[in-house]
């Protein structure tokens, strides 16, 4: 049976097998917001891509050339973050010795196993409510940072992007009492 967490958190216990599936928060007129800015800022990098094929001088076409690498720069993390946050998710699972960690985009990821004797220094990230840092995190065109941090043989890791501090304590607690049960 499938139980919330919070409106963006379920989980749910079966066999011996804990899956926790966290969904981005990105309400419709972020979406939107975030759609109509990736259409602009594509136009406007056309734009000035074309002007490079027109008769400019030498240094003009250096100062748009410079323009379009960190456009496309822009360009690729906002078109990342958007696809990630309309069709992607986070799924944990605690499985005999292992959590699996997956940045998931419609069936497609990269599937993090650690085992559990690997697993060190887990814990909940505490940012400051009226920091930078914060403030970027939280906004709706990042990725965020994670609110639950890990070691794997010493690398560092995280999950559970743009989680509220008091969630990412529940979660934690949740994740620490099944991992204490297999080890």
């Amino acid at each position: 049976m499938q139980k919330q967490l919070d409106e963006f958190i379920t989980y749910q216990k079966e066999n011996e097998i804990t899956t926790i599936i966290i969904t981005p928060k990105l309400p419709g007129w972020q979406k939107s917001a975030m759609f109509i800015w990736i259409v602009i800022w594509t136009f406007c990098g056309a734009y000035v891509f074309l002007q490079l094929f027109t008769d400019i001088d030498r240094a003009t076409k250096l100062s748009f050339f410079t323009y379009l690498v960190f456009w496309g720069y822009f360009e690729f993390r906002v078109a990342q973050n958007f696809v990630w946050k309309v069709w992607g998710k986070e799924l944990i699972r605690i499985i005999d010795d292992k959590l699996q960690i997956k940045k998931d985009i419609k069936g497609y990821g990269k599937l993090e196993e650690i085992y559990l004797n690997n697993l060190s220094d887990l814990k909940v990230q505490r940012i400051e409510d009226k920091s930078f840092s914060k403030v970027m995190s939280n906004s709706f065109w990042s990725l965020g940072l994670p609110s639950i941090t890990l070691k794997n043989l010493g690398k560092a890791m995280g999950f559970a992007y743009q989680v509220e501090y008091d969630v990412a304590d529940k979660l934690f607690k949740l994740i620490e009492k099944d991992l204490r049960k297999k080890v």
